[in-house]
């Protein structure tokens, strides 16, 4: 019964309907609508034997398929990677599907966010949630927006048994009487099983519009935090460093894993740009990590346990504290030509399975442990762990296609995140970014290069925000290339960042264009903001001082008889020509000091200007003696600093004091 019911909704055969312009639609997904389902849980198996959760790749819809994902969801590594692969899978058969020709031809996303549905005459709309789902209860939100349609709605679950139970089916009658109702509904029982909804419009040529989401129990809810005194701790933080960016861009930039043994060797298969660059994860035997090296893994445990060390043996000098920001970029996970097969593309699913890996580390190891407000962190660093912050930090952050902004960040805050970026490489809904490296200008090209047919809903998107932040600034751009971003902070980006203050978490600043950074430190110093974000601390978690940085002709004269240093293309090594508005200034350092804010200094490889008063000879450019310069003269600026790593972040980082390429002279004899 429950089958037959679940087929007459149109769940397994939406069969063929007639749309108000008479042309026939026929659903084309995963095969046909009436094998999604099955195609679904036959590629949970594929992910299982992938990652080791059993041997039966031939595993049919069963009891024992209902056991394998009863195991798996007890694995929370395990699970975050395969529910990442079946997200990935289940874009690339709305892809295949012809989405943009057909958008009724495959089901839709079901999520934790509030999403857009539009339905005419007597068209249907199946939507799923691919992946098991992991709670005991769930809530189904619908709710009708506008239109005078009819419609019907049902809510489902599929079981990993095979078979389609139907848990709630409502009507929503014509006219304009229901704008704006609501209906909600809690299930018990739904652990395990793929959630789904049926819209079916039930008019002759009427449009009806509606959202439609799924919520967790608790979804959003802020717990008080629990106030801690006398717990002084003493150590250093970093304020940015990718732990697990080994599971972002496409799983394919940085190698190896931060977890388990360390392998004798890389194995060479990373950060292969497909001919658009030289392959920096290039084999080679275990002699890193070193700081010339951005393509290889300097965050792999026992990396993170020595610079514990000092704290860990009751020293006071290791390292306490991290925010570890879970990235991606879009567009560089589509140029790497060797990307992993199952991880996803796009920004969000890319975050969600860095943010479960986080918490996968956390337990595996004891000494490790996710931090959820500033006193919670005290009892970890207290108790002789490292206390971990998660942030975000994705160019394409919330979008629209993947809901209302405001259900996305309550996932985000429920999976632990306390500190975020709002815009990162290019323009977000809520800011403009920072130019930086000319980047920019090579977005342009990229946005020329895919197929738009196939690229999902996401990267469509991105491609349409870079196109129009391009536009902006090229209006802006002159010869020199000395311009900046006139886009700042965007009404959303307000809301958003009260919102976070209102929740205690950490603002950073650095990848908001200057236009942007002005507005928010009017806004936390003046009257207009909310009371909770007045005077709120703002953070420049990994940046540098601009006015320390050499100007591009200085840089190259003094590299004058050294070639290698002259033409390398490398972040900072042009000076302020390639970091551009990038780098704070000493005005907007100096607004950290009434807020409270933090600097934290990015220590890649950049040359500086002498700042006499810090006592250290400035005669080895892009060293520790360079790095000693700045903090210098931060520390005179009464600002308070901190480091900020970049580490696995695409980035190089500083080296010792005499160190240089094997062979190259020194550039003074006092070096």
């Amino acid at each position: 019964p429950a089958k037959k019911k679940a087929k007459k909704t149109g769940l397994f055969n939406l069969g063929k309907k007639k749309s108000s312009s008479g042309d026939t639609k026929v659903s084309e997904s995963f095969g046909s609508s009436e094998k999604f389902a099955p195609g679904i849980w036959k590629k949970y198996v594929e992910l299982a034997v992938r990652y080791g959760q059993t041997k039966s790749a031939t595993l049919k819809p069963s009891a024992a398929l209902r056991s394998l994902v009863a195991k798996v969801q007890g694995n929370t590594l395990e699970a975050a990677l395969i529910e990442a692969g079946l997200f990935k899978f289940f874009r690339a058969q709305s892809i295949t599907g012809n989405y943009l020709k057909d958008p009724f031809s495959h089901p839709a996303r079901l999520a934790f966010a509030r999403k857009d549905g539009s339905l005419t005459g007597t068209l249907g709309r199946t939507w799923i949630h691919p992946v098991p789902y992991d709670c005991d209860k769930v809530e189904f939100v619908f709710k009708k927006t506008d239109g005078k349609g009819k419609a019907g709605v049902t809510f489902l679950k599929l079981t990993p048994t095979g078979q389609a139970v139907g848990l709630w089916t409502f009507g929503v009658a014509p006219g304009d009487d229901d704008d704006g109702r609501s209906w909600s509904k809690s299930f018990d029982g739904v652990r395990g099983c793929l959630l789904a909804a049926v819209v079916d419009g039930k008019s002759v040529s009427r449009k009806i519009d509606y959202e439609l989401m799924i919520r967790r129990p608790g979804q959003g809810k802020v717990s008080p935090a629990k106030r801690s005194r006398g717990l002084r701790i003493e150590g250093f933080a970093d304020l940015h460093a990718h732990h697990m960016s080994h599971f972002g861009f496409a799983g394919a930039l940085i190698g190896p894993s931060p977890m388990g043994a360390l392998p004798a060797d890389c194995g060479g298969k990373h950060a292969d740009f497909g001919g658009t660059h030289e392959n920096i994860g290039t084999k080679r035997d275990w002699d890193w990590p070193v700081q010339d090296d951005s393509g290889h893994q300097v965050m792999h445990w026992t990396h993170l346990r020595e610079a514990m060390a000092a704290a860990v043996t009751g020293g006071r000098h290791g390292l306490r504290l991290m925010i570890s920001p879970s990235v991606n970029n879009m567009f560089v996970s589509h140029l790497i030509s060797n990307k992993d097969g199952d991880i996803p593309l796009n920004d969000m699913d890319a975050i969600r399975l860095q943010l479960k890996a986080h918490h996968a580390f956390a337990e595996r190891y004891d000494w490790y442990e996710i931090a959820l407000d500033p006193w919670h962190a005290r009892r970890i660093i207290a108790a002789g762990k490292l206390a971990v912050i998660l942030s975000v930090e994705v160019s394409h952050l919330m979008p629209k296609s993947q809901g209302e902004w405001r259900d996305q960040f309550d996932e985000l805050y429920d999976l632990g995140v306390r500190a975020m970026q709002i815009t990162h490489e290019n323009d977000t809904r809520f800011a403009g970014a920072a130019l930086q490296h000319g980047r920019i200008f090579g977005l342009k090209h990229l946005a020329k290069k895919p197929a738009w047919n196939q690229m999902d809903p996401d990267m469509r998107e991105a491609y349409q925000d870079s196109l129009a932040h391009i536009s902006k600034v090229e209006k802006q751009a002159t010869v020199s290339l000395d311009h900046y971003n006139p886009v700042g902070i965007t009404p959303e980006g307000f809301q958003l960042l009260a919102l976070m203050a209102e929740r205690g978490m950490i603002l950073e600043i650095d990848h908001i264009s200057r236009a942007g950074r002005k507005q928010l430190w009017d806004w936390v110093s003046g009257s207009k903001a909310p009371a909770a974000a007045r005077w709120y601390p703002l953070n420049f978690t990994h940046s540098r001082v601009d006015e320390l940085m050499p100007g591009k002709d200085w840089f190259r004269e003094h590299y004058g008889q050294q070639p290698k240093y002259a033409i390398r293309p490398a972040v900072g090594w042009d000076g302020k020509f390639s970091t551009l508005e990038y780098m704070a200034t000493m005005e907007e350092i100096k607004r950290l000091i009434p807020t409270g804010g933090v600097f934290g200094v990015r220590t890649g490889p950049n040359a500086q200007e002498e700042y006499t008063p810090s006592g250290v000879d400035n005669c080895c450019h892009t060293s520790s003696r360079s790095l000693a310069q700045m903090l210098a003269q931060l520390r005179d600026l009464g600002v308070a600093v901190s480091l900020g790593t970049d580490i696995d972040g695409f980035t190089t980082l500083t080296g010792a004091r005499f160190s240089r390429p094997a062979g190259e002279k020194p550039a003074r004899k006092t070096e």
